[in-house]
């Protein structure tokens, strides 16, 4: 298990300014509504997670998935204190959630592509994505630019993405070093 998961580490994953900008949540869940079903893929401490379950309400789901057990136990704890009885924390091994095949209407996967080992890895990612989504669903990837050392350009992220079977849309800029896409199934 890594150290970096300091108290101090985990808060700057929810300072929303310094990670996001502008981006807040409202834009980046736009799309999802009240009785979606939302897979947070690696929510870390849950900022999107919970965000997303007030959208969703009472009569959606959020499933938060994580590879690192310290996470989902925090994002079980944040929901339990938030009053968020509609999520459900799921511990995974990196490249497959434990969970149904087209059970998503979104997905978030922010800052995830360069955890994964290599193109292989990133590949099994993008596949899962396309396993959990629905066939009209959407997923929102927010990745490092390239100019950072883990960053991936827009043309090998929607590469990846490709050869799992879902198509970008442009990419949007969120900070110096951040952006994102949306996703879709291919018809």
């Amino acid at each position: 298990m890594s150290e970096r998961y300091t108290e101090e580490w985990v808060a700057s994953l929810l300072d929303v300014d310094s990670r996001f900008g502008a981006a807040g949540p409202g834009e980046l869940l736009a799309g999802v509504a009240a009785g979606h079903t939302v897979v947070d893929y690696g929510c870390g401490p849950g900022y999107f997670t919970l965000a997303a379950a007030r959208v969703v309400g009472p009569e959606g789901m959020v499933y938060a998935v994580d590879l690192e057990p310290r996470m989902v136990e925090l994002v079980r704890r944040r929901a339990d204190q938030a009053g968020l009885s509609n999520v459900a924390a799921v511990a995974s091994d990196g490249t497959r959630a434990d969970l149904p095949d087209g059970i998503a209407d979104a997905i978030i996967c922010v800052q995830i592509m360069h955890y994964a080992d290599g193109r292989r890895g990133q590949a099994a990612v993008a596949g899962d994505l396309h396993r959990l989504l629905k066939p009209d669903g959407r997923v929102l990837v927010a990745q490092w630019k390239p100019k950072r050392a883990t960053g991936l350009s827009y043309a090998d992220l929607c590469g990846i993405l490709s050869g799992a079977g879902l198509t970008a849309s442009g990419a949007h800029s969120m900070t110096d070093d951040l952006y994102y896409l949306v996703a879709r199934r291919r018809p």
